[in-house]
């Protein structure tokens, strides 16, 4: 009997331990779901920060750029005409010779994250001496030689306004090539063969004052080719503002600390 109450004694702690076991082991794995759920928490937060951090790289880079660039070709080729139509969308049929320089200007945005002031220099007349002033081709990053389709002695000047380009501006000006007065096609002079060589060299279009044909294409394209030289050389901002009137190298400004020394050297 004796053995028997120590047997059911035995079994009775056995099971007792038993179930305290258990009871632990559930605790146990209710620690671990909570440990486990407080952690994922904590990696989800790590995982946003550190998304924040890598969004925050691959936040697209702003561009901004103040370009300039240059119309030259023979008188009465349109130059003043094709730049008023992309300026301000107008034409004039009976638009008069420009008698001064001018600079015109107009900002543009090449896509969401790249934004230019565009600087457009329309010569004065000189060019039927072929006496355009050095000035005029200061720090332009791009050129349009224009001639007109209708006449081929503007055509044949091209060469000449190379030359022209290769002298005074720019060593890796971006040049592009258009001929004007698309619009009269009827009067076009058939140029194909002649044209063949410099279409190897540079980019053509034909566009039309009038019209409209091409004219804000053939500033953009050229545009768009300067600002891609430039984000390549990683430069990412280009901001010198110019006035519209001045085309005079700007004098350099005495700086404050020389002028306090040049004072306390008098005294």
């Amino acid at each position: 009997m004796e053995n028997s109450r120590v047997s059911s004694k035995k079994e009775g702690n056995n099971s007792l331990r038993e179930s305290t076991s258990s009871k632990y082991t559930e605790v146990d794995d209710d620690f671990k779901d909570e440990g486990s759920a407080t952690n994922q928490i904590s990696l989800e937060k790590g995982d946003k920060k550190e998304g924040n951090k890598i969004n925050e790289n691959k936040l697209p880079k702003k561009y901004n750029y103040d370009l300039k660039i240059i119309i030259i070709g023979e008188i009465g080729v349109g130059k003043t005409s094709v730049i008023n139509k992309y300026i301000t969308n107008n034409f004039s049929e009976g638009e008069r010779m420009s008698i001064s320089c001018e600079i015109q200007e107009k900002s543009i945005d090449l896509d969401k994250d790249t934004r230019v002031n565009l600087k457009i220099v329309d010569t004065a007349g000189e060019e039927r001496f072929m006496s355009l002033p050095n000035q005029y081709f200061k720090d332009c990053q791009g050129a349009i030689i224009m001639y007109d389709i209708t006449e081929k002695h503007s055509f044949n000047k091209i060469n000449d306004w190379l030359n022209i380009l290769k002298e005074k501006a720019p060593e890796k000006i971006v040049i592009i090539l258009a001929g004007n007065k698309s619009d009269l096609f009827y009067l076009k002079v058939d140029l194909e063969n002649e044209l063949k060589p410099y279409k190897e060299k540079y980019k053509h279009y034909e566009i039309s004052a009038k019209s409209g044909n091409n004219v804000s294409l053939v500033f953009e394209d050229l545009t768009n080719r300067i600002v891609k030289i430039l984000k390549d050389k990683g430069e990412e901002e280009i901001v010198e503002r110019r006035t519209s009137s001045v085309l005079e190298p700007r004098k350099k400004k005495k700086g404050v600390f020389k002028k306090i020394k040049k004072f306390f050297s008098k005294c």
